[in-house]
């Protein structure tokens, strides 16, 4: 089963971060569907916190917690919610997981922390209160400091914002970025007998992971020659730190690009990577938008998506000067880097 809010990016593509599968004949609400865990996430958190005894603190509508209890031997999941709680005991129901034991009550409610006591893992995927353009622990319920002080266990994982900075998060704690086919989607962050690594960035399905190395250079320069392809790359490498660490992977790549929304890489060959996005073969340099438009009719392109920072009030006019006398049926995908213009079509 797939659910979705029906969102869309402005080149048309629908936004993975509220596409979620489900397993067939899930329930969920609305407000469950949004918060719960994607299914790549859930299976892999189920095998790496595999323990004999794992609580799943607020369980939503029990995506989370039924993976779990398909590799601990008990599980104990609890909701404050009386309408997802139901439905996360139905969901369990229907999976056949019957080593989950519900709790309904409020994670901080003393006999909900005295009914957890003793489990060896302690998990929670905390609601996000978003306030502004920035996110702290404090923005979160319940707050991941708070379950630290309130509950006993050897090992915790939180799962948290991914545009939450590092920073902010205790410096001995793991963390963790967790991308679904090259789209950052949280930051699990560990502490105690669950931490494997200091910094990490996962893709799923495949679980390639690049590791923080901090003995490595980390200083790196910028390229203005936009070679034959342009790669857009996980941007969770880039909210990790870890790009010099990806760099090392290759020997004929440079970077020309690299802000808060996108990452470009270049190079003469074409390369495969799961840590790549999207892949992009250049047609044309540009020196302005009149140079662009005449090579967009020469190329038969017919559509144009703009891939360079500009304005959300300017997009969909630029887009219609660079179209009005555009003819064919490709679609042009245009980067901008050190002040030229580049045309390229999407091959991946």
């Amino acid at each position: 089963m797939r659910a979705s809010t029906g969102n869309l990016r402005k080149d048309g593509s629908e936004m993975t971060e509220v596409k979620k599968e489900l397993e067939n004949g899930f329930e969920y609400d609305e407000e469950g569907i949004r918060m719960s865990t994607p299914i790549e996430i859930a299976r892999y958190k189920s095998e790496r916190l595999k323990s004999d005894t794992i609580a799943d603190i607020g369980c939503g509508i029990g995506v989370q917690a039924i993976h779990f209890s398909f590799n601990s031997r008990q599980v104990i999941a609890v909701e404050r919610d009386n309408v997802r709680y139901e439905i996360a005991v139905r969901n369990a129901n229907k999976s056949k997981a019957n080593n989950i034991e519900f709790l309904k009550g409020d994670a901080f409610d003393p006999q909900i922390v005295k009914n957890v006591r003793g489990a060896d893992t302690i998990h929670s995927d905390p609601s996000r209160i978003k306030n502004g353009n920035s996110w702290s622990l404090e923005m979160l319920s319940p707050n991941p400091l708070n379950i630290l002080e309130e509950y006993d266990a050897n090992a915790f994982s939180f799962d948290l914002p991914v545009h939450l900075k590092i920073e902010n998060l205790p410096k001995e704690w793991e963390k963790e970025f967790i991308s679904i086919k090259g789209e950052p989607k949280r930051i699990s962050a560990y502490v105690g007998k669950s931490q494997k690594y200091d910094i990490s960035v996962i893709t799923l399905p495949t679980k390639e992971r690049i590791i923080r190395n901090s003995e490595i250079e980390r200083k790196f320069s910028y390229s203005e020659d936009v070679k034959n392809y342009i790669y857009e790359i996980d941007q969770a490498i880039v909210l990790a730190g870890l790009i010099p660490e990806y760099l090392r992977n290759f020997k004929n790549i440079e970077p020309i690009l690299f802000d808060s929304q996108r990452s470009f890489l270049t190079s003469d060959s074409m390369m495969a990577d799961n840590f790549i996005l999207n892949t992009y073969e250049i047609l044309a340099k540009c020196e302005d938008i009149h140079d662009i438009k005449s090579k967009i009719k020469k190329l038969k392109i017919g559509k144009v998506i703009i891939r360079f920072s500009i304005p959300d009030n300017l997009y969909y006019d630029t887009r219609r000067i660079l179209e009005r006398d555009a003819v064919g049926e490709n679609i042009g995908y245009i980067f901008k880097i050190g002040g030229l213009y580049y045309i390229g079509r999407k091959i991946i």
